[in-house]
């Protein structure tokens, strides 16, 4: 990886040296640089790949380098120039540190960090390792890895905040539950002295309508006993025509006698000329038999 193309400008990063917080002991390091694109060199080389990945013994330092993200003339993997404006690269990196113990393939810790550039401008080593914030008891350039204990505890106090959370959303829940039962009571009752209301009108409402049935009903016969009485004939029929005779009557006085005296009926004129004086006794009052169909009213005239 050390080996460019001429005129290819690079700068040095190192990774490696890292051990166990817990007991010191020396981690294998895997390092993983990624590029943000491919890049080629002006006469079609390629330059910069998307990933590489390389491992460090346990206890050792790597130095490498990487070509610089702000170089002149560089292409894309199209062959197109990159025209770079002021503060702009052409790419960015992302380095991936995974840490094993020396013979082993499960990771015991894993760091991320970018993207970054690397100037031209600055000379220095970039140190991978100081892209990772870590205790470092003692050895500044080395990467202390968190013993699997203090993980534990870390996980544990996420887990225990986690839970304080989802209990105070539960507390809140049930407030807001409780809450919604008060207003559904309430609604309830209110729903209940509604509905009583409403069964009181609804009876009002029936007897209502049964008096006004009733007063429809009496109506009706009423008007049916005025047609009966409109439609009846109380003339009754004519008599025959007598014989013409030469006596002639005309009729006098017309009296009213006492209650239950016999009709009477006087000529005080001649036996050719009558002159008829009437006395009619004076009747009993009457009583009005209740009628309620036409049956009973055609009854009284038969």
């Amino acid at each position: 990886m050390s080996s460019w193309p001429q005129g290819v400008v690079t700068r040095q990063v190192s990774a490696g040296s890292a051990y166990i917080l817990e007991d010191g002991t020396p981690a294998v390091t895997e390092v993983t640089i990624r590029a943000s694109r491919s890049l080629t060199t002006p006469d079609g080389r390629p330059l910069v790949s998307l990933s590489r990945t390389f491992r460090v013994d346990a206890g050792q330092e790597v130095l490498l380098s990487l070509p610089v993200c702000d170089m002149a003339g560089v292409r894309d993997e199209h062959g197109q120039e990159i025209m770079l404006g002021e503060h702009e690269v052409t790419h960015t990196y992302e380095v991936i540190l995974r840490f094993y113990l020396p013979g082993s393939s499960m990771v015991i810790d894993s760091r991320t960090r970018g993207p970054f550039a690397l100037l031209t401008a600055d000379e220095s080593i970039l140190d991978l390792d100081l892209l990772i914030p870590t205790e470092t008891p003692g050895q500044a350039t080395a990467v202390w890895v968190g013993d699997r204990f203090t993980e534990f505890i870390q996980i544990a106090q996420s887990q225990a905040l986690a839970a304080a959370a989802r209990a105070d959303e539960a507390s809140n829940s049930a407030s807001v539950a409780e809450m919604n039962s008060t207003i559904a009571t309430q609604a309830a009752t209110q729903s209940q002295q509604s509905s009583a209301t409403a069964s009181s009108q609804a009876v009002q409402a029936g007897s209502d309508a049964r008096a006004a049935a009733q007063h429809a009903a009496a109506a009706h016969a009423d008007a049916a006993f005025a047609r009966s009485i409109a439609d009846r004939d109380w003339t009754g029929e004519r008599g025959i025509p007598g014989p013409p005779g030469p006596v002639r009557a005309t009729i006098g006085s017309v009296t009213t006698g006492p209650a239950g005296s016999l009709a009477q009926v006087v000529n005080s004129g001649t036996n050719q000329d009558l002159i008829l004086n009437f006395t009619i006794p004076r009747g009993n009052p009457g009583q009005l038999t209740e009628v309620s169909t036409w049956a009973d009213f055609s009854s009284m005239f038969q």
